[in-house]
């Protein structure tokens, strides 16, 4: 049994692992961390992930957008396909005027997470270097198409 396009490799791909996760930003420069944690589990064509990424000091972290990179597979290219992340941890990271709450996602072919902070009426805005500390953390856990 099985639904339409289902076949009998469809669940023969399954896989579990370790990564390294990293917060990175758009101006380049690197933070020291304290903890990085990164462990999947792949089934099919769904990736399973959880971390936890904790920084010990920004050092040249550069002023931009932040990501955390390093999961272990690309998401899925097929336009439009993004993955929602439960954020269900965030410690040491401010948010900005009128913003109530983190959210995040996985973008097509990406091998990061987005985080964005977001205003009750709506609106997202990339979160920046400006929104850390020297011991800013994340913990993460989602699942994406590869």
């Amino acid at each position: 049994p099985g639904g339409a396009g289902a076949t009998s490799t469809t669940l023969n791909d399954y896989e579990e692992g370790t990564f390294t996760p990293v917060i990175n930003s758009t101006g380049g420069g690197r933070g020291t961390f304290s903890i990085q944690v990164g462990s999947y589990t792949v089934v099919g064509d769904r990736v399973f992930f959880q971390l936890y990424v904790a920084l010990s000091n920004l050092n040249t972290l550069g002023v931009g957008i932040v990501t955390i990179d390093g999961l272990p597979f690309a998401a899925n290219s097929t336009s439009n396909t993004y993955s929602g992340i439960a954020c269900p941890y965030q410690d040491n990271v401010t948010l900005t005027g009128g913003k109530l709450m983190f959210g995040a996602y996985i973008a097509p072919s990406a091998t990061g997470i987005n985080i964005v902070e977001m205003a009750s009426g709506g609106g997202a805005t990339s979160l920046a270097k400006a929104n850390l500390t020297n011991t800013s953390s994340f913990m993460f856990c989602g699942s994406y198409k590869r």
